[in-house]
């Protein structure tokens, strides 16, 4: 036996494999390792009762019914072969079968544990594992794991799915990268007709992780056995790995011992010359029990580096998926404290977006919707579309775009109407002098134009405003959390735009009553005048009537009143209304968010599958990190 099998070092190397996957780091990512495959009654478990020196039950009821794990270690220190059986989450059977002689017990862990995984659940086949450590001085390091047989039809009584749960169960092996093939094919069978060789090429189409293995060679008949030779030799289909070749015991020798059947071997392949052709270190079970350890050796120290990489990547990955999933929320005390964490931020970072201090990472960021750039308002293609990014600068623009088009949008009725309305109205005031109820009928059709046109901008500032925020609380708040906050928002914005609705109507309800205590209304009003007069003198030397001198003076009058009416109403309408009760009030949203009842809050209590989500990731972090500690 080569010393490196049986060096401490190899042996150490075996165990830190073999504890991470006790560890169950195979299930998260692939370790290298031996899997035997082969046809039902092909010589798989005598193959591995030839490497193992473990007698596995030939009962035909007892076929491999589930993948079984075996790991031989070296001990100097102990005095003889222990064997100690392990069923993941069976603690009595574990407990049972934790040191036992395997001379003498071996058939009773194999019975026990169809019973635990088939048996007692009437299935036919079981995907867990029965995972053996079998412990002594003159033990050489190896693991393998044997494979149920492949069947193409069930017999009466078997499930009718189970030829497709064998091909799952031994394609997860057979897929994984890391996995050496151990193809069992019988001599007597032709290679064309091997079903294990035909699923290993579709996952190992180069051939780089395959080796044949070559059973029942004394049942060929004298004539083929040239053939079978050449095989082996690697003459017939090329496999990069060779061909490995043993003679299992036979049914009727199923009682001798091992060494009895070692020598029986020995003398079978010293019967023909052509026997002679074949390498030493590839035919025989003390042969291929070597190969096989030299070859798992090699395989894991080309392995291991990439392994302890892929380890690193796999716990940093996990850890960004269990951050992204945040804090955990299991109560409803709990999603409140969480709740109000966030509305706490959410109210500093919409203060800043509303006074115009944007974060360079918002910046960077946040990005404008095309539907919400598009401006909605009916205005022209040209106009500038409204930006939900830059919530204050955006804001200023539509206060603009307001004042200026009160402006534009203003029309006097001409001189010859306001002469028609002061005889239309006409009091008990003398001819020539200005009646104050037609300044008043005339002002109100104008500020009627004006309430129309400002509710039309109002409403555009307000609907802008809903959709920025709308769009920053979908960027700036965790997904969980997103509805409720989205809803009491909902809830802030009608109540706001409802005082806003009101509050224009006061405002143009004040203006129906003409005051003003502006001094410039005065010097407007003696500036027209003056304007006026000097054109008359130069444009009319003839006397106008008092009535058209009044009407004249009444236009007068109203262009004045109409600029400081205007003025003020452009001023007033922004700031008592979107600035006051949207842009102003993130105080009160915040009250409404922390007020929320636990009801709505229950929502944001993790799911119970999302809670098994979070343990899981968990657990595999804790794997993947007690592994990489390991290796």
């Amino acid at each position: 036996m080569s010393s490196m099998l049986e060096g401490s070092a190899y042996q150490s190397l075996m165990d830190k494999v073999n504890k991470v996957r006790s560890y169950g780091l195979s299930d998260i990512i692939s370790i290298p390792q031996i899997a035997i495959v082969g046809d039902q009654s092909t010589g798989k478990s005598s193959v591995l009762e030839a490497v193992t020196k473990l007698s596995f039950p030939r009962d035909k009821n007892m076929c491999t019914k589930f993948a079984t794990q075996v790991s031989l270690r070296c001990d100097p220190r102990s005095h003889e072969d222990r064997l100690s059986a392990c069923i993941k989450g069976n603690d009595a059977f574990n407990t049972k079968f934790l040191s036992i002689d395997p001379s003498t017990e071996f058939e009773g862990v194999i019975k026990a544990a169809d019973d635990v995984l088939c048996r007692s659940r009437s299935k036919d086949i079981s995907d867990e594992v029965l995972e053996l450590t079998l412990t002594g001085p003159t033990q050489s390091p190896l693991t393998i794991i044997d494979l149920p047989g492949f069947i193409n039809i069930p017999i009466d009584g078997q499930d009718k799915n189970l030829p497709d749960m064998i091909r799952a169960i031994n394609g997860r092996y057979m897929q994984d990268p890391r996995t050496i093939i151990l193809a069992v094919h019988p001599a007597t069978s032709d290679l064309n007709n091997s079903y294990a060789l035909a699923e290993a090429g579709k996952v190992d189409p180069n051939g780089e992780r395959t080796i044949p293995i070559i059973t029942r060679p004394d049942e060929v008949p004298n004539g083929l056995l040239e053939d079978v030779v050449e095989m082996i030799l690697n003459k017939r289909k090329f496999m990069r790995l060779g061909y490995l070749v043993m003679r299992n015991s036979a049914y009727v020798e199923m009682s001798e011992s091992w060494d009895k059947a070692l020598q029986r071997e020995i003398a079978f392949f010293q019967e023909s010359n052509l026997w002679k052709n074949v390498p030493d270190s590839v035919k025989g079970r003390e042969s291929v029990k070597r190969f096989l350890g030299n070859l798992l050796h090699s395989h894991i120290k080309k392995e291991l580096p990439l392994l302890k990489k892929e380890i690193v990547s796999k716990i940093e990955a996990l850890e960004r998926t269990l951050e992204a999933m945040g804090n955990p929320v299991s109560t409803t005390a709990a999603a409140r404290v969480a709740f109000t964490m966030m509305a706490s931020n959410l109210k500093g970072s919409l203060n800043n977006l509303l006074t115009g201090q944007y974060a360079q990472q918002y910046i960077d960021a946040f990005k404008d919707s095309s539907s919400s750039e598009d401006d909605t308002s009916g205005r022209d293609d040209d106009k500038e579309r409204l930006s939900i990014r830059f919530v204050r600068s955006t804001l200023h623009q539509l206060y603009r775009e307001y004042s200026t088009s009160m402006a534009d949008g203003t029309q006097l009725p001409a001189t010859e109407q306001i002469s028609a309305l002061t005889i239309k109205y006409r009091g008990s005031e003398l001819p020539g002098f200005l009646p104050y109820n037609v300044f008043l009928q005339i002002f109100k059709g104008i500020l009627s134009d004006w309430k129309r046109h400002t509710r039309e901008h109002v409403e555009r500032m307000c609907k802008y405003f809903y959709e920025a925020i709308t769009a920053y609380i979908n960027y700036d708040t965790d997904s969980l959390m997103l509805p409720v906050v989205l809803e009491t928002f909902d809830s802030f914005y009608r109540t706001q735009k409802k005082r806003i609705d009101d509050r224009v109507h006061e405002i143009f309800r004040d203006e129906a009553h003409p005051f003003t205590v502006n001094e410039g209304f005065f010097d407007k009003i003696s500036k027209l005048r003056e304007k006026k007069s000097g054109e008359k003198g130069s444009k009319n030397q003839n006397a106008a009537s008092n009535e058209q001198a009044a009407a004249e003076d009444l236009s007068t009058m109203l262009v004045a009143y109409c600029n400081v009416s205007r003025e003020r109403i452009a001023d007033v309408i922004p700031m008592q209304t979107v600035e006051r009760h949207l842009v102003w009030e993130t105080d009160t949203l915040f009250r409404m968010l922390i007020t929320v009842d636990d009801k709505a809050l229950d929502g944001l209590i993790e799911s119970p599958e999302k809670q098994a989500l979070r343990r899981s990731l968990k657990e595999r972090i804790d794997i993947l990190e007690r592994s990489l500690s390991e290796l």
